[in-house]
């Protein structure tokens, strides 16, 4: 991401106090262990700070307070959120480059009946069903497919190679990276007396709310009935899958490789590590953190942290390791009381 702007610019722009030189022209954003004299940089945590001593950043963002180094070439901008003004600033290069005029590619496959707004943009080799509704300045990417009667919200950006099947809904400023699945047939047979297995019809949708990120090639299933539901503001990382009925509160966080069986509900504002198992069909409420690798085999009724599998509270769970630790000393001590009793 390149630009042409002063010090003194970005300062306006941020409304941050500048030291130093007020003119330097800066053109990139590197982290500040590697920024050059032409690069914005930023310090928020003390655990960098000793990058700053021997920094050649063209501009660091620092809080108020922080301890300059003597002799340095630096420019600085004063702000009492520097990480928070430097996202502020990215997304403003992210505004300011976008295209405001909306275009269909001729490659795009469009059915007649789609309801496309002038500004949305859509890409090379979109492929886009009967009955679509697509909103204002919505992306469209290469090589998506929309099948019949999707319909997707202001705003968002659906990344190449993304495949939303029948009948979805996507709500306003989403972000869909690449390959992932949105709407695909739940898990869902019944076993014969043979042992064969007969599918059962998953006729349901995904309901997506606003302000949701779905990272790349997750997967989320249609419900059987009814729908599977991501509500407002969940973030989900890469390789998460989410089966059928399932249901995310809001504000929800899930990081890559957690897979939740079909029908349990999330609570809002959970907090769900890598490599998290959920079983199906069980509750959680809201504020609760789960760390990872743990498996969750019943309904969490109480707000907290828990780890393992089972897993339980992390307080237990920590007592639980400390015992283990112990284990191979107690059975020793065991074995030679029960020898010395022989």
């Amino acid at each position: 991401m390149r630009f042409t702007m002063t010090v003194e610019e970005i300062a306006t722009l941020l409304q941050a106090e500048i030291i130093g030189d007020s003119r330097r022209v800066l053109h990139t954003i590197n982290k500040i262990e590697s920024a050059q004299g032409h690069e914005l940089t930023f310090l928020n945590d003390n655990k960098f700070e000793k990058y700053l001593q021997t920094s050649q950043a063209g501009c660091v963002i620092i809080k108020p307070g922080t301890v300059l180094p003597p002799d340095t070439q630096c420019s600085f901008l004063v702000h009492a959120e520097p990480h928070k003004a430097l996202v502020a600033f990215i997304l403003y290069l992210q505004q300011s480059a976008v295209q405001q005029t909306g275009y269909k590619h001729n490659t795009a496959v469009i059915d007649k009946s789609a309801r496309i707004a002038e500004s949305a943009k859509i890409d090379t080799n979109v492929v886009i069903g009967a009955g679509c509704t697509i909103a204002e300045h919505v992306h469209v990417h290469a090589g998506v497919v929309l099948q019949n009667g999707v319909s997707i919200g202001s705003n968002t950006i659906v990344y190449p190679n993304v495949t939303i099947y029948a009948d979805c809904e996507i709500g306003e400023n989403c972000i869909i990276h690449a390959g992932a699945v949105i709407g695909s047939d739940g898990f869902g047979y019944l076993e014969n007396p043979d042992k064969s297995f007969d599918k059962i019809p998953q006729i349901g949708n995904v309901i997506v709310g606003n302000n949701v990120e779905i990272g790349a090639n997750s997967t989320i299933d249609r419900a059987a009935l009814g729908s599977t539901i991501i509500r407002n503001g969940v973030k989900i990382d890469n390789l998460v899958h989410l089966a059928h009925n399932v249901e995310i509160g809001a504000n929800t966080a899930i990081a890559a490789q957690t897979g939740i069986a079909g029908g349990t509900i999330i609570g809002d504002n959970n907090r769900i590590a890598g490599q998290v198992g959920i079983v199906g069909y069980v509750k959680t409420v809201e504020n609760v953190i789960i760390g990872a690798q743990s498996g969750v085999s019943k309904n969490i009724t109480k707000s907290g942290v828990y780890s393992g599998s089972p897993a339980v509270e992390l307080s237990a769970r920590l007592k639980q390791e400390v015992l283990f630790r112990k284990l191979p000393q107690m059975i020793d001590d065991l074995q030679k009381k029960t020898s010395e009793t022989k």
